[in-house]
């Protein structure tokens, strides 16, 4: 029996130690400040070693995700207790209650699940996260949501692995699973992470040269609807699949075969959702209503970690809804500006993973993910999740470094778990220091690397 090196453990590293960080932080949620250095240690351990971040982890680490995975439904809900939301509307979907015109105080809590977040407001979740707590509440009421999307996330995992072919693609996807901010989402059972998954698993197929089966492409079709059951987000890489499909399609033999199947698949699970909307989620028009209502109330006054938000609430500005008019347009601005005259700027255009020079398309499609994303009051770390799919596509050191942070967002939690305010300040003070760091690093490495180049040189001419 060979016990594995050091280099074999290095990558499993951040996953292990975030691992523990949620198992403990509930024990510990008397003293925030321990949690928040483990936020820290993770986000900056993952700076300071992301210079071998092109090494490869090795097979036996889905091994340890699997089984993380498998964890889930047992994980607590100190990072996130979004779960207990879904918990609850899959228990009261069940028994014909309308959870979108009545909040939990108003409907009562079900035996052995406590009362979710914001319980004084309905709900505003789409159909396909509403159908797996549906089914998991027929078994569960409290870890049946739960078990259904550890399970789901394990079968999307291992199918992605068996679709893509060794390289650079499989490096980048197995990076993915064993950063923190992977497990911090995984803990909370968020969808937006589902919905990622779902992507990984339809580029993963795109990405192979052979066509395949018809049950395949059906099963690819249902998936893609599924997105759009999730988020804003999942509909705008619907859209983007659909447009590399066709592409595909017409440049192989047998496309229109691939294209029909694809597409029923595609109308099939658009027709379960709706059919599911129709007469389970939404039984009554002024549901619909009050799922309206609902969702416009978060997207206009639940703000958190964005300072621009915070900074125009300091302005004197009467009305809410107007200001978060205005800053919609100032994102769609940026964006617009930002497709327009800095494509070369984001360096998608040069990877060769199928994705040419020409194409325009995934720069539109980046475009419309960062102002669904930014264009919300609220930067919750979960949403960035999307964006993980991209590293198949076109890998970047500067994604990765970004990615790296996104434990920080979770440093307020740990005070509001102690009993405290909301407090964004020491959210703040960190993001800025870690970035700061990153230049710092940045600059000191590449002087090294100059240094070394101009020994080489010395020595070379001496010779």
């Amino acid at each position: 029996m060979r016990w594995p090196n050091w280099p074999e453990v290095r990558p499993l590293v951040p996953a292990l130690s975030t691992l523990i960080l949620i198992g403990l932080a509930p024990h510990i949620s008397g003293e925030p400040r321990f949690v928040q250095a483990g936020l820290l240690f993770l986000s900056f351990q993952g700076l300071l070693c992301d210079r071998r971040a092109g090494e490869h982890p090795p097979r036996s680490s889905y091994v340890l995700v699997v089984a993380g995975l498998l964890l889930v439904p047992g994980m607590p809900y100190y990072f996130s207790d979004d779960a207990l939301r879904h918990a609850f509307d899959g228990s009261q979907l069940l028994r014909g209650n309308d959870v979108y015109r009545f909040a939990p105080l108003e409907l009562g809590a079900s035996p052995g699940l406590p009362l979710p977040n914001h319980a004084q407001l309905a709900t505003i979740y789409l159909p396909f996260t509403q159908i797996q707590a549906v089914l998991g509440a027929l078994f569960s009421e409290r870890y049946g949501y739960s078990i259904v999307y550890a399970t789901l996330c394990v079968l999307l995992i291992v199918g992605t692995t068996r679709r893509l072919s060794p390289g650079g693609a499989i490096g980048s996807f197995r990076g993915v699973l064993l950063a923190p901010a992977f497990w911090l989402m995984a803990s909370g059972r968020h969808a937006d992470l589902q919905g990622a998954l779902i992507v990984t698993w339809l580029l993963a197929g795109w990405l192979r040269k052979s066509q395949p089966a018809k049950s395949v492409c059906a099963l690819e079709g249902l998936l893609c609807a599924a997105l759009v059951g999730i988020k804003p987000e999942g509909a705008i890489w619907c859209a983007g699949l659909l447009g590399l499909h066709m592409r595909k399609w017409k440049a192989n033999p047998g496309g229109s075969t691939t294209a029909v199947c694809h597409l029923l698949g595609l109308a099939y699970g658009l027709a379960i959702q709706s059919v599911f909307a129709l007469f389970v989620m939404f039984p009554r028009m002024e549901s619909v209503s009050s799922f309206l209502d609902t969702a416009r109330l978060f997207a206009d006054w639940f703000v958190a970690y964005n300072p621009i938000i915070g900074l125009l609430e300091g302005a004197d500005i009467d009305s809410r809804p107007e200001m978060m008019h205005g800053y919609r347009l100032g994102i769609l601005a940026v964006v617009v500006i930002a497709f327009l005259c800095v494509p070369v700027a984001l360096r998608f255009g040069r990877v060769a993973r199928g994705i040419q020079r020409s194409d325009w398309w995934l720069m539109l499609l980046i475009g419309a993910l960062a102002f669904s994303v930014f264009a919300r009051g609220s930067w919750n770390p979960w949403y960035f999740a999307w964006f993980f799919p991209l590293g198949l596509l076109a890998p970047s050191r500067v994604a990765r470094v970004a990615s790296h942070a996104l434990p920080l967002f979770y440093l307020p939690v740990a005070d509001l778990r102690a009993g405290g305010d909301w407090d964004m300040r020491l959210f703040y003070v960190s993001i800025a220091s870690y970035f700061f760091a990153w230049i710092l690093l940045t600059a000191w490495r590449r002087r090294g690397s100059v240094r070394a180049w101009k020994r080489e040189g010395r020595s070379a001419s001496e010779k």
